[in-house]
């Protein structure tokens, strides 16, 4: 992402699902209108996608580009989660470009549920994007 990060102004998605897969791994599907898959390919084909895993967090950030009006915009969006429920195996959770939407899979580092945290207190979001 070419701008520097004091200069953007990050949006939130629109939201942000989590689903467990078994008690080995958390899939975690972040909606933002308009993302498109790039055919054939992981990344994004309509702007740059940015993700970094750490054992207890992980940060996505969009810039999705757009043309309005024989304009070139680009909208820009993060998705900070500060804590997680359990560690993670972050050389392990992969990621994967949906249509209006980007699909986490994190993999725990413990077979433990996180039903219970993630039913009564969600996933800690930075909200100071």
């Amino acid at each position: 992402m070419a701008e520097s990060e004091k200069e953007i102004d990050y949006r939130s998605p629109l939201g942000v699902t989590t689903d467990e897969i078994g008690d080995s791994a958390v899939k975690v599907s972040i909606v933002i209108p308009g993302v498109k898959k790039q055919s054939m390919r992981k990344g994004m084909a309509n702007g740059s996608l940015e993700v970094q895993f750490q054992s207890r967090s992980f940060d996505v950030k969009v810039q999705l580009d757009n043309n309005k009006n024989g304009r070139k915009t680009s909208d820009h969006f993060r998705c900070h989660i500060k804590r997680l429920p359990q560690e993670i195996l972050p050389e392990r959770s992969t990621y994967k470009v949906e249509k209006d939407k980007i699909v986490l899979t994190l993999l725990k580092a413990k077979p433990l549920s996180w039903a219970g945290d993630l039913d009564s207190r969600g996933l800690e979001m930075d909200e100071s994007n």
